[in-house]
């Protein structure tokens, strides 16, 4: 049975670019302050998957952070997507 490190990189996740090639957009990291399975080292690394700008959020709570009402995830995300829909980034 394979074990899995608790580290989660983008390979792990599915994209429409080549994996050896840098995003052209914006990206939001989220994470919890108290996940043990996520440090913020490896948070902070998705910077080296864009070529725009990378925002590190980090909340109260673990890796279900949010599920946290009091940590201020749902508000944050709303003001990040609304932002996102208002001042669009063109791809170059």
């Amino acid at each position: 049975m394979e074990q899995n490190s608790g580290s989660v990189g983008v390979r792990d996740c599915p994209v429409a670019v080549p994996i050896d090639s840098e995003l052209p957009c914006p990206i939001t990291v989220y994470g919890g302050l108290q996940d043990q399975d996520i440090s913020l080292e490896s948070l902070r690394a998705w910077e080296e998957q864009t070529s725009a700008d990378c925002k590190l959020r980090t909340f109260p709570g673990d890796h279900f952070f949010i599920y946290n009402p009091g940590a201020g995830f749902v508000e944050a995300f709303r003001g990040d997507v609304l932002n996102t829909l208002r001042y669009p980034v063109r791809a170059v």
